[in-house]
């Protein structure tokens, strides 16, 4: 082989190296990061507990700390629709409403953390 194509192909893998190595995904400054831990809870009170799953979820509202944690409620309540709520202190925000569905239904469960798991990543989860 000439040192001519030797020099060649040599600068050829240099630059590719160098390419490739430079090539990185920068973060956005908008890309919410995952939290540290993620609870689920699955409130199935489409029955005579609805007022007990009403009551829970106000005392959750009360006693939540923000501390790295996301706290999802799905709620399935007698007089409404089934709906996903993210809860903080004093308050809970409703960012998904579902039709009326069996929430006794393990696809149902799937579904639902699906939907839970996919809105807010995190590092660690929790099912109650």
């Amino acid at each position: 082989m000439s040192i001519k194509y030797i020099l060649i192909k040599t600068s050829l893998i240099l630059f590719l190296l160098i390419a490739f190595c430079t090539c990185q995904k920068e973060e956005s400054e908008n890309e919410t990061p995952a939290a540290d831990r993620t609870i689920i809870v699955y409130m199935a009170a489409d029955n005579d507990l609805s007022y007990d799953a009403f009551e829970s979820l106000q005392q959750m509202e009360q006693g939540f700390s923000e501390s790295h944690t996301q706290l999802i409620v799905f709620f399935d309540q007698g007089d409404g629709n089934p709906c996903l709520a993210e809860v903080h202190p004093g308050k809970n925000v409703i960012v998904k409403s579902y039709p009326e569905l069996n929430s006794a239904d393990p696809d149902v469960l799937k579904r639902i953390l699906q939907d839970a798991i996919g809105l807010y990543p995190a590092q660690e989860y929790g099912l109650i």
